[in-house]
């Protein structure tokens, strides 16, 4: 993968202005708390397939992973079936996870913990339960109402289908995922996800946002209060 972590570490240079944003959510323009931005920012695609990671940062924090993948390769990770192994904490994992309702964007409620463990790569797309995948992300940000409407769910959906749909090798998909944090704070502001098809049908760079409707967050603790 050492043409991936090349062309990670290129499109990630010209991503400071991504990084160093406010990326504080707004129900009205993000609902569903993922918002396309414009194209993807990758300079091409590498080679070979397959997850590389960005490792963790001086901080213990999840940076980026960068997955390409063709047909064969994803449906040999849909055969291999889901890693059933325990995910690590995230560094700065809260030591209060309260259980809460929060309205999700499809006028239901979602009951349950707030505070999720949430992949840059997911699982279904063959990334891995490391340390160096996973951030500290709202129920929201991971999967929204839970319908691929929203959140992380959102775009993994998008990437998911692509490849069901495009079972050659001659077929690759591009896929970024990088944690924007604020500082120190353990917790990030949100993801950015950018995502590229061979046949250029999918091509988006989105922002996912790390909040939650009617919740008030302290990034550098992990502490919610109900607004």
């Amino acid at each position: 993968m050492v043409e991936a972590a090349e062309g990670m570490a290129e499109a990630a240079a010209g991503a400071a202005g991504v990084a160093d944003a406010d990326c504080t959510w707004d129900e009205a323009t993000a609902p569903e708390y993922v918002l396309r931005v414009g194209d993807a920012s990758l300079p091409h695609l590498p080679d070979e397939v397959g997850v590389t990671y960005g490792g963790l940062d001086g901080h213990g924090r999840a940076t980026w992973a960068f997955l390409v993948a063709d047909g064969p390769w994803y449906q040999r990770k849909l055969e291999q079936g889901r890693d059933e192994t325990p995910l690590p904490d995230p560094a700065g994992w809260p030591a209060d996870n309260p259980e809460v309702s929060i309205v999700t964007p499809d006028g239901g409620t979602y009951q349950g913990y707030f505070w999720n463990r949430s992949h840059l790569v997911a699982d279904a797309l063959g990334g891995d339960p490391i340390a160096e995948n996973l951030v500290i992300g709202t129920r929201m940000q991971n999967v929204g109402a839970n319908d691929g409407q929203g959140g992380m769910l959102y775009v993994e959906t998008l990437a998911r289908d692509w490849l069901a749909a495009h079972p050659s090798a001659d077929d690759r998909l591009c896929y970024r995922a990088e944690a924007i944090y604020r500082g120190a704070e353990p917790i990030p502001r949100a993801v950015r996800v950018d995502v590229l098809s061979g046949d250029g049908s999918i091509d988006g760079e989105w922002i996912v946002f790390n909040a939650a409707k009617g919740y008030a967050i302290d990034y550098a603790t992990g502490a919610v209060q109900p607004q």
